[in-house]
């Protein structure tokens, strides 16, 4: 009983004064928690500090030990906890008086409805335990359990306890977790208008769960960013991918610490990077993590954010509602209104957003990393086309496979000797790129050409007449990345292998936005032979859905399928130099 009557000493409410005042007004706190005999002392500093959080309450002044009392619905059961596990925390001798009552692991719902118990003489019920417990694992991470959650354990941690003092920082166990405060960064909306009021009016209805899909670098994150400054409030975030790696254990651990953060900090939740269904990662994958991760957070009453991929099947992983936004692939406007937002932010002028927009396909974040280069270059250059286009090259992705392999090129016009005929095709391609926005968007051409946006030119003749040299004069006219591609590699005698190394090779050279060359497919006379149709029906039927510019080379143009030529913009013949041509060259 000496025991139970120390520890009732100890943790009497004004005890804990530290977590109900700043630390500078010493003259109101008791000296120590460590147990005393005096009761009159520790009655008058309950008194005081019960009136001081009455006090506080009518003022609208927020206490941290009062918060975190009112986070768990004012259960007293709960108060008790974690009172007991603050004096601990301070004084861990307090942990041996435990042990004596035969409570060896830490502070158990058990121990303090015994003295909550023995304050009220109120018996607390089985259904009061376990409620008790349900509210306080998100405060306080159980440390473990022997049996049932009424024995289950808790210990004050560094993160609540530095909150109690007023100080109010990310769990230190969570350094994937950022925090992005309302107004902070340079959150200008330029594009997706009519996206950002559709959130907004999600987060009027008190959408929970809303999910923004698409491709790479659209500005899912930019656009919650923006929504949550305007409405006033902060929002962590994190990469989905790292708790999608994460074992069973682990996962649970870190969702109750993040949902503990978004208590604590009173944030919104933003998880980016979440893959689309595919074989590696099936609907199974995404069912747990909506399960796991998603369901269990939505609990603690804040908006949970997705951003993901398209095809990322989310709805249908869930039981319960999530709110959709989907995000197409920037287009010409999109992406012009982005180079002159961001060019207009870092002080730059001068610059032909149209030719950049057009000429390369850079997603958002691309866009702000190249104008922050600009800006950086300029103030020691003068820009140039050609500089301009080599500091977007660097924010592009290093396309490297395989079987694609990237040129340099360094060629201009002039080296090239062709009759004018064949020269002025190539300035009519170059210009095509140069002025696909003035055509296809400000004249609204775009819908006159049936076969795609693609720029797609056939170079035949005779080996040695310079057709793969006009392409890397082209390249190097238009400041583009060239990458080849040999067919004979790629070719395989396995169904769909083929078309999925060719896929693979268009999406690489969309997200580089580079000139792509197929040159003249190896002679072969094995078994490859019979799927040389299905190679080049794919290339045509890819090749309407690519927005840049396709070459293919040939020695001989009868050879080639008439469905094929219809889909040619550009045909140039390279022929054998004459006389002229020759006294040229040499």
């Amino acid at each position: 009983m000496e025991n139970w009557n120390s520890i009732q000493n100890t943790l009497t409410l004004g005890r804990l004064s530290c977590c109900f005042e700043n630390r500078e007004e010493l003259p109101y706190r008791v000296s120590s928690l460590l147990p005393v005999n005096d009761r009159t002392e520790v009655e008058q500093a309950e008194s005081y500090y019960k009136n001081r959080i009455e006090e506080a309450r009518k003022s609208g002044e927020i206490i941290p030990f009062e918060r975190l009392c009112a986070l768990c619905q004012y259960d007293v059961l709960v108060q008790k906890v974690l009172a007991l596990a603050l004096a601990t925390y301070e004084y861990p001798e307090l942990q041996d008086l435990y042990r004596s009552l035969g409570y060896h692991d830490g502070i158990s719902l058990e121990l303090a409805a015994q003295l909550l118990s023995m304050e009220t003489d109120v018996k607390v019920s089985f259904y009061e335990k376990r409620l008790a417990f349900q509210r306080l694992i998100r405060i306080l991470p159980p440390a473990g359990s022997k049996g049932s959650f009424s024995q289950g354990t808790f210990f004050l941690d560094e993160r609540v306890y530095s909150y109690l003092c007023g100080e109010n920082r990310i769990d230190e166990k969570l350094d994937f977790l950022t925090k992005v405060q309302p107004g902070a960064g340079n959150e200008v909306l330029w594009i997706h208008e009519k996206e950002a009021h559709r959130l907004q009016q999600f987060l009027w209805q008190n959408a929970e769960r809303i999910q923004l899909s698409g491709p790479e670098g659209v500005g899912k994150r930019h656009l919650v960013r923006y929504v949550c400054r305007q409405m006033k409030f902060p929002v962590l975030e994190i990469d989905g991918r790292i708790l999608l790696n994460l074992g069973e254990e682990d996962l649970k651990g870190a969702v109750l610490r993040i949902g503990r953060e978004m208590l604590l900090l009173e944030s919104a939740l933003l998880i980016h990077g979440i893959p689309a269904v595919t074989k590696e990662f099936p609907m199974s994958g995404m069912k747990r993590f909506v399960r796991k991760v998603i369901e269990p957070l939505s609990d603690y009453g804040y908006p949970i954010f997705i951003c993901s991929e398209a095809g990322a099947d989310l709805v249908t992983a869930s039981d319960r509602l999530i709110a959709e936004i989907e995000l197409d692939e920037l287009n010409r406007n999109e992406r012009i209104a982005l180079w002159e937002g961001w060019l207009e932010n870092y002080g730059i002028s001068g610059v032909d957003t149209a030719v950049l927009s057009a000429k390369f396909r850079l997603n958002g974040r691309e866009i702000q990393k190249a104008a922050e280069r600009l800006a950086f270059l300029s103030q020691n250059e003068v820009l140039t086309e050609e500089n301009i286009s080599r500091e977007c090259m660097f924010v592009l992705p290093n396309a490297s496979m395989g079987n694609l392999k990237r040129e340099k090129t360094s060629q201009t016009l002039e080296d090239l000797k062709l009759p004018e005929e064949q020269k002025k095709i190539l300035k009519n391609i170059s210009s095509h790129i140069r002025y696909r926005h003035q055509v296809y968007d400000v004249w609204n051409l775009e819908k006159r050409y049936a076969y795609g946006k693609t720029v797609s030119a056939l170079f035949t003749g005779p080996p040695g007449t310079g057709k793969t040299m006009a392409v890397h004069v082209l390249a190097n006219m238009l400041s583009l990345p060239l990458y080849t591609v040999d067919l004979s590699q790629v070719i395989d005698k396995y169904i769909g292998e083929t078309q999925k190394r060719l896929e693979e090779i268009f999406v690489i050279a969309e997200r580089s936005s580079s000139i792509l060359f197929f040159g003249k497919r190896s002679e072969v006379n094995d078994s490859k032979d019979r799927y040389a149709n299905a190679e080049v029906a794919y290339i045509l039927q890819r090749m309407e859905k690519y927005d840049g510019i396709v070459i293919l080379a040939s020695n001989f143009q009868k050879n080639i399928d008439e469905a094929f030529m219809r889909r040619i913009r550009y045909l140039v013949h390279f022929e054998m130099p004459d006389e002229a041509v020759r006294k040229e060259l040499w």
